[in-house]
């Protein structure tokens, strides 16, 4: 299972990778964010959706203590925000 994880998420270290070293050797005027934006927003989690589709439902099921802590995990950000969010309207009197 560990040399699948990493081997769909290499080329997003790797394309994040070439994006510091791109910031660092200043090559011109790039717009180095929106394309860490873009890996971080649409590139990681289609690289992720991919292998774990490719995953076969048993090996999936042998983890799924693995696979329930990085669903909380992933969606802890989430939740807080939409919490903090909800609160601050709360108690700014909004609608």
């Amino acid at each position: 299972m560990t040399y699948q994880i990493a081997s769909a998420l290499i080329p997003f270290f790797v394309s994040m990778g070439a994006g510091f070293f791109a910031d660092k050797v200043n090559l011109g005027r790039m717009p180095l964010s929106s394309i860490n934006t873009m890996l971080v927003d649409y590139a990681l989690p289609f690289s992720l959706f991919l292998y774990t589709s490719k995953i076969k439902a048993a090996e999936l099921a042998s983890h799924a203590t693995l696979v329930a802590v990085l669903v909380v995990v992933m969606l802890m950000p989430y939740l807080i925000s939409a919490l903090t969010l909800t609160v601050t309207i709360f108690l700014l009197g909004g609608h």
